[in-house]
């Protein structure tokens, strides 16, 4: 049989075949799907997939990296023989998962950045108040140091938010707010330790017998809160004005012997005026510390071997200028800025009465209304809650 003849039989079924890979091998490269994955891809970087949803971007890119391998290889093949079924495989693989790495990127990035915020906020509304009482304490205190770092933390907390980083904002921000958390039961505890003392008693009886004394002689008086760091000056029971007190370094213990620059709780009076040139405190008051009560205390600690036998009680305890320094300094006198000094100054006489406690608690909501602050919230108001306030309730 000639070729014609053998080719004339045959050809029926080689053009089914010839059609058959034509069909089935000859598919066009999945490119335009290739360069959908790519910016799919990119997009999923852009939201940070690759720090909050890593391990889906891998796979991803794997994904596609397989796709674009078997894209390449096909191509080398015959035209006839191509088939891109794997490769169309591995891209919609990789693009599914590259849109899976950017949702769960954009849901943890959210959810990381309320939780900041959350816990910024609940650190921002104690800093504040915490500076404000932390910043009397001695500079080289534990809690003054904590309070510092917890600031620290919180700014790069902010910081780190703004650029984007919340995972690490998250840590700062949530160490934040557990540095200020157990600060403010530390001062809870401290407040606790007062409103509990056994001097408690003492010190109502002190104010309440104080503000009688001005009412009963129409008559100015001083309260010092050591907590509180305030000073407030009455006329006839009534509030006059609130000034911001800076007290002795070791301020928040009763004075004990000289040198423990404690300022001393009890009730005292004005036995001097010190003007200008008269004190290198740019003016003064010298109260009668100590006084009898005083004495006795020193004598009784003494005996029960407290206190050394060799230790002085100390004096020259006043009410002076050159404050306004935003912590407590002296050696145990109370310190207004000059500007509140030389209003007080003028405001008082020589035996005005001066009640010094460790905390004010809440008598004066005891008092009789017309003289008593209308509120606790009144009463709160009287203690400068922000730096750089100088002075309170002028009226």
């Amino acid at each position: 049989m000639d070729f014609l003849s053998r080719f004339s039989r045959i050809a029926p079924g080689l053009s089914a075949l010839v059609a058959i890979v034509a069909f089935t091998g000859c598919a066009e490269a999945p490119v335009s799907l290739k360069y959908e994955v790519k910016a799919a891809l990119e997009t999923a970087r852009e939201k940070q997939a690759d720090v909050y949803a890593p391990e889906i971007l891998a796979r991803s890119e794997g994904s596609y990296r397989e796709g674009v391998l078997a894209i390449d290889a096909e191509s080398a093949r015959w035209s006839l023989a191509r088939d891109y079924g794997v490769a169309l495989a591995h891209l919609q693989t990789a693009l599914s998962r590259a849109r899976l790495a950017g949702s769960l990127a954009d849901d943890r990035r959210r959810d990381l950045a309320e939780r900041t915020e959350t816990l910024l906020s609940s650190a921002h509304g104690s800093i504040g108040n915490l500076e404000f009482i932390f910043s009397y304490l001695s500079p080289n205190t534990r809690a003054r140091c904590d309070l510092m770092h917890a600031r620290v933390l919180y700014e790069e907390a902010g910081a780190l938010r703004k650029h984007g980083d919340l995972t690490p904002a998250l840590d700062r921000a949530g160490r934040a707010a557990r540095e200020t958390a157990l600060l403010s039961e530390t001062v809870a505890r401290i407040i606790d330790r007062f409103a509990g003392s056994e001097r408690l008693a003492d010190y109502r009886r002190w104010i309440r017998d104080t503000v009688n004394e001005s009412v009963s002689g129409a008559s100015t008086a001083i309260l010092v809160d050591k907590l509180r760091h305030t000073l407030t000056l009455l006329r006839q029971g009534r509030i006059l004005r609130t000034y911001h007190a800076e007290l002795g370094l070791n301020g928040s213990s009763d004075k004990a012997v000289a040198g423990d620059k404690a300022t001393p709780e009890g009730r005292y009076r004005i036995v001097e005026k010190k003007n200008l040139g008269e004190t290198h405190w740019h003016r003064a008051l010298l109260i009668n510390y100590p006084n009898e009560s005083d004495r006795t205390q020193f004598a009784e600690a003494q005996r029960r071997g407290e206190i050394s036998r060799r230790a002085r009680i100390g004096g020259l305890i006043e009410i002076h200028g050159e404050g306004g320094r935003q912590q407590d300094w002296t050696e145990g006198c109370i310190a207004l800025d000059n500007e509140d000094i030389d209003d007080l100054f003028r405001l008082v006489d020589v035996g005005t009465p001066i009640t010094i406690v460790g905390y004010e608690g809440d008598n004066w909501l005891d008092l009789p209304e017309s003289r008593a602050p209308k509120s606790r919230q009144a009463l709160a108001d009287r203690s400068p809650l922000r730096r750089g306030v100088r002075s309170r309730s002028r009226r």
